[in-house]
């Protein structure tokens, strides 16, 4: 593959519509483009999904070297849903951390992924790992609880034949301001950090097969280990903590930088 080709495939883009238009064609054929991700702009029904996915993979399979493409979706339950009105109403995150067993966790994401399979979607972003008592989109507080529930819930996507997402690491439920939007910072110790925001990618990352998810980088600045760049632009926390980190399993661990347009 050629430089161009190679920096392609590390894209994922978004796109308008509910068909393969010719901006997504010429990205996949010209541009070589590893992904998609769908957003409610491209959804109107499970079977329109479906088709849409299977034009995209077709024309993926056409181009020069016939790679698949990853074809991608937040669908972590609760608020953040897509085409909600389509597919089973599946809790918010906080909700599951209150009030399911383990199991249903695994019920949960398992019948998510079943749902996202059905339609060509092979990622999801999904588990939320972040820290905290009244954020909807996080299982709660307890570092050991939420490892153990985001555990289940690869586990659960897996099994189905999808690929999660751990995110927001290093982990941004001490922050309210969403990154997307506006610029935030974290002031917590590294100590402080590890034993907990950082506790539940630790864990998943030591003892599951690493090539099963992804880990998604926040925008949020932690100046304990960066003072000038948010994680999702610090070589500091992206190689050497996440990647370079000897409690870290595997230095070939899957990175995503998201950023919504």
């Amino acid at each position: 593959m050629t430089l161009e080709e190679k920096i392609g495939q590390l894209m994922m883009v978004g796109f308008k519509g509910t068909e393969k238009s010719d901006e997504i064609t010429e990205l996949i054929e010209q541009k070589h483009i590893g992904g998609v991700i769908y957003f409610d702009r491209n959804m109107k029904s499970p079977k329109q999904v479906a088709r849409l996915s299977n034009s995209l993979q077709q024309t993926a399979d056409q181009s020069t070297h016939s790679l698949p493409l990853m074809v991608a979706i937040d669908q972590e339950g609760g608020d953040i849903m897509r085409m909600k009105e389509r597919v089973s109403p599946l809790p918010a995150q906080q909700d599951l951390g209150k009030n399911a067993s383990i199991e249903d966790m695994y019920k949960v994401a398992k019948l998510n992924g079943t749902e996202l399979g059905s339609m060509g979607i092979n990622i999801n972003f999904a588990p939320v790992l972040d820290l905290s008592k009244t954020d909807k989109r996080s299982l709660g507080q307890d570092p050991e609880m939420v490892y153990q529930y985001g555990r289940k819930a690869i586990q659960g996507l897996n099994d189905v034949s999808i690929t999660g997402a751990l995110k927001h690491f290093p982990g941004n439920g001490r922050s309210e301001i969403d990154p997307h939007v506006e610029t935030s910072s974290v002031e917590a110790n590294q100590l402080d950090l590890e034993n907990s925001d950082i506790y539940p990618f630790k864990q998943i990352i030591s003892e599951m097969d690493n090539q099963k998810f992804f880990v998604m980088v926040t925008h949020i600045k932690y100046p304990a280990y960066d003072k000038e760049k948010p994680a999702s632009l610090s070589k500091i926390i992206i190689e050497d903590l996440l990647r370079g980190n000897s409690n870290m399993k595997d230095l070939s661990l899957p990175t995503i930088w998201k950023w919504e347009l």
